[in-house]
């Protein structure tokens, strides 16, 4: 048995286990991506409620001495298991004969990802009781997606008997009535994880389930909230720009689109004098979507200082652990290119997964899209990296990939994600990347929050605490803005802000150097310079972050 021992305090969020300096916990599953799933015991009684998520760097993995070595877990008992923590969506009678396991609607069980030995469709599961089989795939759900807000109940039907594939949009919604229908409708078309009430099974169980290929994409698809084709596809292009007025050339979804783009603007003829013909200007801003204001502002930054401006729309599941909101991310693609082109952006890359991760599922995130990543060493040690590991080496890998497909000369990017910046500057000078790195001030509400494409999550009660936040921030640059020097005092000086919030925890409190992301220590007088201090707070089902700058910056052109 391997287990582990806390060197950090961690505070958890959801499906998180927080972690006290000292405590052992047993380990369940080590994931590729740095997060450990364990249990915390009182002797040899596992606590109820006591089992989550905690990332690596803050354990100390070790060997029972004492613990015997034990056959795997798996059907053939030839592979190490990894067990997974998921939900059943429905009622599943399994067979003993055919080693299939029962289960009712919402149970959560451990699941092996991926099954094994020819049962395709499948998935090898345990329940609390200890009992272990087979469940249909299509049944299992991450306990962390986002489920429905509407009232209606959406069935996806699949008759293998007919051989038909996955029924069309239109008759997905059982409704009772037009308003229903339309809902589920919606509900499909934003790429939200409807409940799956009712499954037609008909192949033997070890036979797998045998669905054609279509319906098994589109059942994966509704099981892991997500897009199984591209975020915008050519015929939803042609629509989209017919509504907006701008050439589908403009609009660029694939990878050889971008390049021909960008090529066609390697020189460029100036209109004054004799029409010189210099090297333009091409400036870049990568988003994820759901835009505000503050990605508007980098739009704006572009414009005023490139001749060209190029944006890009993808949700990265490389930075995206397994339990994390992935599927739920807000997917908005009409609404942002209208918004990217109003304010002046002359092409936008809206690629799909396959087209960025070639050979990448639907569903996969972290370190199962890709083989190869840019990995920013330290970072996971530090505020935002401890907090989230493995979510920098995804951030790296595909800023890396838009820089090499986009070719910018200036990359813009926003001061929110201030560890984020850190990184990409330190991988753009270490990997002699040839682009300017131009950080944009955030834009805040009026009361402070920092704008964010999350904070569409926050209920009227969290969004009236948020800016404590920003308060807290503030605090310490104002202190030290007063001449104070002192590490400990100016946290102190946050942390008191922070702690009079009952809504929300605090996940990390840091004082950074905002060159290389290093941590200032208590052991002598912070500097003059280059000193970001930042912080992320959970309200429980979501978190926010923000950062300010204290002192001089003499690296940031503006």
């Amino acid at each position: 048995m391997q287990f582990a021992i806390a060197r950090y305090a961690f505070q958890g969020g959801p499906e998180q286990l927080s972690l006290t300096p000292g405590e052992k916990l047993h380990v369940e599953t080590v994931t590729d991506d740095g997060w450990v799933l364990g249990t915390r015991f009182q002797g040899t009684e596992r606590l109820d409620g006591e089992r989550g998520y905690f990332p690596l760097s803050y354990v100390e993995m070790q060997n029972d001495p004492e613990s015997k070595s034990q056959a795997s877990d798996s059907p053939d008992n030839a592979h190490a298991v990894h067990w997974t923590p998921m939900v059943t969506i429905d009622n599943f009678q399994g067979e003993p004969d055919a080693h299939g396991l029962s289960v009712v609607k919402n149970e959560r069980v451990l699941a092996l990802e991926q099954s094994e030995g020819g049962n395709a469709g499948w998935t090898f599961c345990k329940n609390s009781a200890g009992d272990k089989g087979y469940v249909p795939a299509v049944l299992l759900l991450y306990p962390n997606i986002l489920r429905c807000p509407s009232p209606c109940e959406l069935s996806l039907r699949v008759s293998t008997a007919r051989g038909s594939s996955l029924a069309n949009r239109k008759s997905l919604g059982d409704s009772k009535n037009k308003k229903e229908e339309e809902c589920a409708a919606a509900c499909v078309e934003d790429y939200v994880v409807c409940t799956v009430s009712k499954m037609l099974l008909s192949s033997p169980m070890r036979g797998g389930l045998n669905l054609p290929k279509r319906a098994a994409a589109a059942l994966v698809t509704a099981r892991r909230g997500l897009a199984s084709e591209a975020y915008v596809d050519e015929e939803a292009r042609s629509k989209i720009c017919k509504e907006l007025g701008v050439s589908e050339d403009s609009v660029l979804l694939t990878i050889a689109e971008m390049r021909r783009w960008r090529s066609a603007r390697a020189h460029f003829r100036t209109s004054e004098g004799e029409g010189e013909q210099i090297d333009p200007s091409i400036g870049f801003v990568p988003t994820m979507g759901a835009l505000h204001d503050g990605h508007m502002s980098l739009i704006a930054e572009s414009t005023k200082q490139c001749n060209f401006t190029a944006a890009s729309i993808f949700v990265n599941p490389a930075q995206f652990a397994p339990h994390e909101d992935f599927g739920k991310y807000p997917r908005q693609p009409v609404k942002d290119l209208a918004l990217l082109f109003e304010k002046g952006a002359d092409a936008v890359f809206v690629p799909s997964q396959q087209e960025m991760y070639p050979g990448s599922k639907p569903g996969q995130t972290s370190t199962q899209v890709t083989k190869t990543h840019v990995v920013p060493d330290g970072i996971d040690f530090v505020s935002e990296g401890a907090a989230r590991p493995g979510f920098f080496r995804g951030v790296a890998t595909v800023v890396s990939k838009l820089l090499n497909i986009v070719q910018p000369t200036h990359l813009f990017l926003g001061q929110k994600d201030g560890l984020q910046q850190i990184v990409v500057r330190r991988m753009v000078r270490d990997l002699n990347i040839d682009v300017q790195v131009v950080p944009v001030e955030t834009m805040r509400e009026q009361d402070g929050l920092a704008m964010s494409s999350r904070n569409v999550y926050l209920s009227e009660e969290q969004r009236r605490a948020a800016p404590a936040l920003y308060k807290a921030l503030c605090a310490m640059r104002d202190a030290y803005n007063d001449g104070e020097r002192d590490f400990t005092f100016l946290k102190l000086k946050g942390q008191e802000i922070l702690d009079d919030e009952d809504l929300f925890l605090t996940e990390y409190l840091s004082l950074c150097d905002n060159l290389e992301g290093a941590e200032f220590t208590s052991d002598r007088p912070l500097p003059e310079e280059n000193i970001m201090a930042s912080a992320a707070v959970s309200f429980g089902n979501c978190r926010i972050l923000d950062n300010v700058l204290l002192g001089k910056q003499p690296h940031i052109q503006r």
